[in-house]
């Protein structure tokens, strides 16, 4: 089984580019940071970083792309896909994406202005695998 839950903030905003494989089909890529359940001695949490794609075409994608920004606490659910490539320099490189299938919207930020955590319905999509 390989399936993955996650919660945590978008790094930057997600972004609609071509997949490695094929030009013409489009995934939303996005990073999320997941804190940790606990704290350092220096009072920081430390955070684990995620890259996250989803078909552009999906649900989830769309609604990644379309409502969720820097900053924003979200959660997805998907599976982890591990990869191999060789670099420009011809080093010979690793790593892992989670494929997201579907993904809901927690909070936005604390504001300046307001005291509270801004809070949105959470969307999670009922549709087959966009990957297989």
């Amino acid at each position: 089984m390989n399936e993955i839950i996650l919660s945590g903030r978008l790094l930057a905003e997600p972004q609609i580019k071509p997949t490695a494989y094929d030009a013409e089909k489009m995934v939303c890529k996005f990073r999320i940071a997941v804190a940790r359940k606990y704290k350092k001695k220096d009072g920081t949490v430390p955070s684990d970083y995620f890259f996250c794609e989803a078909s552009a075409d999906s649900a989830a994608g769309k609604f990644v792309k379309d409502y969720c920004h820097v900053g924003d606490l979200i959660g997805v659910t998907g599976s982890v896909e591990n990869f191999e490539y060789t670099d420009e320099a011809g080093v010979d490189r690793s790593g892992s994406v989670v494929r997201v299938q579907n993904a809901e919207f927690y909070a936005r930020p604390k504001n300046k202005d307001d005291s509270e955590v801004k809070e949105a319905s959470s969307f999670s999509p009922t549709e087959e695998n966009p990957f297989e």
